[in-house]
């Protein structure tokens, strides 16, 4: 096991952090979508958001999306704070696993919006994706892509 300068990762893994928790902060705090929709027969308007705490299907959902954005944010901080105990074994293992954790927060937020769009066009309902639906989409692009250069600039 090979000793590592860790400062030639730092601006990887710092780029990881900030992804992440903004990602899981934005997917907490923010709604993930909403809809509107107006009965013209009955002059009825109807709004409606998806949250965290807007249904248990959906909590459960969030929740899971927060869970893989936060392995993702352990990952990149033990790396970080090996310093001048790193190896390239463990910063390749916690870049992998973050990257995991990344990844299937991509992949849930994206079929959480696809089901969420065909459900709203199978109502003829007006709907949008918000601000908790980027950060978890986003921000996992963005740790996985960071974790890939780490991944790539070890292999070389």
């Amino acid at each position: 096991m090979d000793k590592v300068d860790s400062s030639q990762f730092q601006g990887y893994l710092v780029g990881q952090v900030i992804a992440a928790s903004v990602g899981a902060l934005l997917l907490a705090l923010e709604d993930f979508g909403g809809f509107y929709s107006r009965n013209y027969y009955l002059g009825v308007e109807t709004y409606g958001y998806i949250y965290l705490g807007s249904g248990v299907l959906t909590t459960v959902l969030i929740l899971m999306g927060l869970a893989g954005l936060l392995i993702s944010f352990r990952a990149a901080i033990i790396s970080l704070q090996a310093k001048d105990s790193a190896t390239f074994e463990m910063l390749e293992h916690n870049a992998r696993t973050s990257m995991k954790g990344a990844g299937f927060t991509v992949l849930l937020s994206a079929l959480g919006a696809i089901v969420f769009a065909i459900s709203s066009t199978i109502d003829e309902t007006d709907w949008w994706l918000d601000g908790g639906f980027y950060g978890a989409f986003i921000g996992g692009l963005l740790v996985f892509f960071f974790g890939k250069l780490i991944l790539d600039r070890i292999n070389t």
